[in-house]
């Protein structure tokens, strides 16, 4: 499935607001450099949000979806409470 079927789905969704992408990153990540070459559209397009796991925002992504390592790909609510 692409990101903006993913998207689309959960946008069909009554019970889920405002669902988006985000890709958590740090910063010395070869692989996270990788990712976000891969899905460089997606963020381009706004269909994907790039948060560093060490801001405040991420740590709290992190945390929530219990992702302990980067790359990281979630799918949030627009309270950032992962789906899925």
């Amino acid at each position: 499935m692409s990101l903006q079927d993913t998207i689309a789905e959960a946008k069909e969704r009554p019970d889920l607001c405002g669902p988006s992408l985000v890709l958590l990153t740090q910063e010395g990540c070869g692989v996270c450099d990788e990712e976000k070459q891969h899905h460089h559209e997606a963020i381009a397009q706004g269909l994907m949000q790039v948060v560093d796991l060490h801001s405040p925002r991420g740590e709290a992504l992190a945390k929530a979806a219990e992702v302990e390592g980067t790359p990281a790909v979630l799918l949030v609510d627009c309270q950032d409470r992962p789906i899925g």
